[in-house]
């Protein structure tokens, strides 16, 4: 592996009131990524135990994820949390409605 093909990136992804099922779907996306070490952080504003067990579970070789309760004070709030708490070079953003392409990841740290 390359040093591109082996970066390491946080992923950060915010929720606020978007229902389960389509957070879910992108969270899934973040899961399938390939050619990254990656650290998904998940600030969500609608926190509920039982959806951040699910998060935590869709880990797979490479990505870990994080989930955080994170309180209502918007989308900037909630990024900036996001790069605070990373602990990486390359910081990703993504929205609850996106679905990343399975080298999105590696495309974005490869900029």
């Amino acid at each position: 592996m390359d040093a591109v093909s082996s970066a390491s990136v946080t992923i950060t992804l915010t929720r606020y009131r978007e229902p389960d099922w389509l957070v879910m779907e992108t969270l899934r996306s973040l899961a399938g990524q390939e050619g990254v070490s990656a650290e998904v952080i998940f600030l969500d504003q609608a926190w509920r135990d039982d959806f951040a067990r699910s998060v935590e579970a869709l880990a797979s070789p490479g990505i870990r994820f994080r989930c955080l309760a994170c309180a209502e004070k918007g989308l900037s709030h909630a990024r900036n949390e996001g790069l605070r708490l990373a602990q990486t070079t390359f910081v990703l953003f993504i929205d609850c409605d996106a679905i990343a392409q399975e080298n999105w990841a590696l495309e974005m740290s490869a900029a």
